[in-house]
């Protein structure tokens, strides 16, 4: 027949156990959710990686095809615009850059803070 000592050890040590388990439970999801958290903030960069690609593509066929223009041009003025027009451009692109590097990581923060709140 047990004692209330060994009655309350044994107790004890079950509760011991379900805590532990259920720590090790907390701790594998938290790392689950760690992992996906890195897999979207890796997508999200691979497409503003792609994106800046493709701008810088056509910052160069805008160049080459204004430098074409002014050369058959030979214009000072034709130059300058096309100058002028390139650095709009890259302004603009630029503009879409931050417009797109703010979403991604909006995104990131939603990811992050739903992840805690789970």
């Amino acid at each position: 027949e047990m004692t209330q000592k060994q009655a309350t050890a044994t107790a004890m040590k079950q509760k011991q156990r379900v805590q532990s388990k259920q720590q090790q439970h907390t701790k594998a999801r938290f790392q689950q959710q760690q992992k996906q958290q890195q897999r979207e903030q890796q997508q999200a960069l691979l497409y503003l990686q792609n994106q800046q690609a493709q701008e810088l593509e056509l910052i160069q066929q805008f160049l080459q095809h204004h430098q074409t223009q002014s050369a058959e041009a030979a214009s000072a003025t034709a130059q300058q615009n096309a100058v002028a027009q390139a650095a709009m451009a890259q302004q603009y692109l630029q503009h879409q850059k931050a417009q797109s590097a703010e979403a991604a990581s909006a995104t990131a923060q939603q990811t992050k803070a739903g992840s805690c709140n789970g």
